[in-house]
């Protein structure tokens, strides 16, 4: 995408004068997924990314036998103001860092092309639970194994651990002490 603008430089007076600016910022967007899940937060699915968009396959009822499924919670239009705005939010970060001023500064002259949209099932295995009055959930990357959620915090269940742990280092030295001895 082609900017200019124009930033004030010193001249030999010391005096600040006009200086004209201008170049070009090419940013390219493939398979810019958008979530549609209107129970998941993005953050939760963007933390199991990637999916494999190369992979896709087209759709069969067989794939979700024995699921649950969410319907799209966010329409197609939605989803492409989104991705719109995901993209304006990149290239405005690089005429930040190209420019060195603002976007706002700056006169563009964008031009996308190319563009498409469709929407995909992508496989997220997901799991809601409630351990002593608080709520949980964990997700899956059913394709890449990537997992995301959190785990809650007994002090019982951790401090039974603990000893589980420090009774196999005690048997572990016990038995190497005994070793020792044997040896010696």
């Amino acid at each position: 995408m082609p900017w200019r603008g124009e930033i004030q430089k010193k001249n030999r007076k010391g005096e600040y004068e006009p200086h004209a600016i201008d170049g070009v910022v090419d940013e390219a967007f493939d398979d810019l997924l958008v979530p549609a899940s209107g129970s998941v937060p993005n953050e939760q699915l963007q933390a199991i990314e990637p999916f494999p968009v190369a992979d896709l396959r087209a759709y069969d009822a067989r794939y979700l036998a024995g699921y649950e499924v969410e319907v799209y919670g966010v329409n197609l239009w939605d989803a492409w103001d989104a991705a719109d705005a995901r993209m304006q939010r990149d290239v405005d970060r690089a005429l930040r860092r190209d420019a060195k001023l603002p976007p706002s500064a700056l006169e563009t002259w964008p031009e996308w092309s190319g563009q498409r949209c469709r929407h995909v099932l992508v496989p997220v295995y997901g799991i809601d639970y409630v351990y002593r009055g608080a709520r949980y959930r964990a997700l899956v990357n059913g394709r890449t194994g990537q997992t995301t959620g959190r785990l809650p915090k007994d002090a019982l269940a951790m401090a039974t651990g603990v000893l589980i742990l420090l009774a196999i280092l005690a048997a572990l030295v016990a038995g190497s002490v005994a070793l020792l001895k044997a040896v010696f």
